[in-house]
């Protein structure tokens, strides 16, 4: 008589990183996907269900709803979304300040509940928490705006000091820049007429890379399935230089990118970019992506179980090359 399967909640199913770890999952024999949704009618929803998952509803803001999912899960993972809530505030006409401020409450309160519920599930042997770290804290506040960071430090903080029913059970996972992401890729500047990626960095700085729909719902497999628990994964695909990003597009694409450095201000006149996200790059230009993370940090190559990762160049590749030259960046 085979073992009854084991089931693992997806916080965030239908989102990019949730989706990603569905996929990781969904063919493993001794594993059910139970993917939580506000919204099982919608169609990522049906999708999901088509594919073999347990689709449950659940509100991140009510606890209530939370416990009822976990019910019987020895796993978990959990994604907290900053960005709806600080859109819906900008949207509204409030400040910057009073939108990040907003998004930064709304994402913590979500992670307090999905971990205070997750902490009362008998029987749980894995959490696994997307996480970010503490940028404010960690530039002694040269980089106040990215509340989307801040606010998973802030949540990781309190899984660590508040949820001991955790401890021996937990791991975070830290998922690096999209292979999406615009900054990653030139794009045609009026002011510059030729492709260029303008950035608050130079070519020097450092980038960690992952491809979200392929390569990140397997770190996170590794984590709850093979690594002990209690480690902060970076988890990307390469860690690479943007002249070798710049290098390995113009490669792929045939056609000729630069790099422009620029001040946050000048890209946020040129751009409308907010600084919520232009912060980000001019964080990295001057500390890796896992400074001021405490604790068990690791990289790919220090996992026990390595997982198969692709190159920039198959990353490119495999946008297409309609996608790699019309790269707009994000109106937010």
């Amino acid at each position: 008589m085979s073992a009854p399967k084991k089931v693992i909640a997806v916080v965030g199913a239908t989102g990019i990183q949730g989706g990603s770890v569905v996929k990781a999952f969904l063919p493993m024999e001794n594993w059910t996907v139970r993917a939580l949704t506000r919204d099982p009618s919608s169609k990522k929803a049906r999708e999901l269900a088509s594919q073999g998952c347990e689709v449950v509803e659940a509100e991140l803001a009510d606890p209530a709803s939370l416990a009822r999912a976990f019910e019987g899960v020895a796993a978990i993972f959990s994604n907290t979304d900053f960005w709806a809530p600080y859109s819906q505030a900008n949207k509204a006409g409030e400040t910057r300040e009073k939108a990040t401020a907003f998004g930064f409450q709304v994402e913590f309160s979500h992670a307090k509940n999905v971990a205070d519920e997750a902490a009362k599930v008998p029987g749980l042997e894995r959490f696994v928490y997307s996480a970010l770290g503490p940028m404010k804290k960690a530039s002694r506040g040269k980089y106040p705006n990215s509340g989307h960071w801040d606010s998973k430090a802030e949540a990781v903080d309190y899984i660590e000091e508040s949820c001991p029913d955790l401890q021996g059970k937990v791991s975070f996972v830290y998922p690096s820049v999209y292979h999406t992401n615009p900054f990653l890729l030139p794009h045609k500047y009026p002011h510059i007429g030729d492709y260029a990626i303008m950035l608050p960095g130079d070519e020097t700085m450092m980038m960690p890379v992952i491809h979200t729909d392929v390569t990140f719902g397997k770190f996170v497999r590794n984590l709850i399935v093979d690594e002990e628990p209690g480690v902060k994964l970076l988890a990307c695909d390469v860690e690479v230089t943007m002249r070798e990003v710049t290098d390995t597009w113009n490669r792929v694409t045939g056609q000729k990118a630069t790099i422009t450095t620029e001040t946050e201000d000048r890209m946020h006149e040129l751009t409308g970019l907010p600084y919520e996200v232009l912060d980000g790059p001019a964080y990295l230009a001057e500390y890796d992506f896992m400074h001021g993370v405490t604790g068990k940090v690791i990289r790919p190559k220090e996992l026990k179980v390595k997982v198969e990762t692709m190159t920039l160049e198959e990353i490119m590749q495999s946008r297409g090359l309609d996608a790699l030259l019309s790269i707009e960046h994000p109106d937010l």
